[in-house]
């Protein structure tokens, strides 16, 4: 197992640590509630760190629904905000054509 799949875990297995549905993390993982990666195959992996602190919500009484989520974990870093500076932004207009 290459090193960087075991700082990752799939989403059945990042639901069985937390006793939820897998589709839930799923969701959570589509709609950028948790962080996670995409592999070429176009599964999600999600970094082994966020069971920690998800369970850590738990044990304070927080809900584990996506917004009581949004709120409470780190926003995570979107496409545009990782791109190399001096980079222009694709416009949609232009890449249409």
């Amino acid at each position: 197992m290459p090193a960087r799949e075991a700082e990752t875990l799939s989403p059945a297995q990042v639901a069985e640590a937390l006793g939820v549905n897998e589709k839930t993390v799923r969701n959570w993982a589509a709609e950028g509630v948790i962080d996670s990666e995409r592999t070429p195959a176009g599964r999600y992996r999600v970094p082994a760190a966020v069971v920690p602190v998800l369970k850590e919500l738990v044990a304070r009484g927080i809900p584990l629904d996506a917004r009581e989520l949004k709120n409470r974990l780190p926003r995570k870093a979107t496409a545009e905000s990782r791109k190399p500076k001096g980079q222009p932004k694709e416009d949609l207009a232009t890449k249409a054509r």
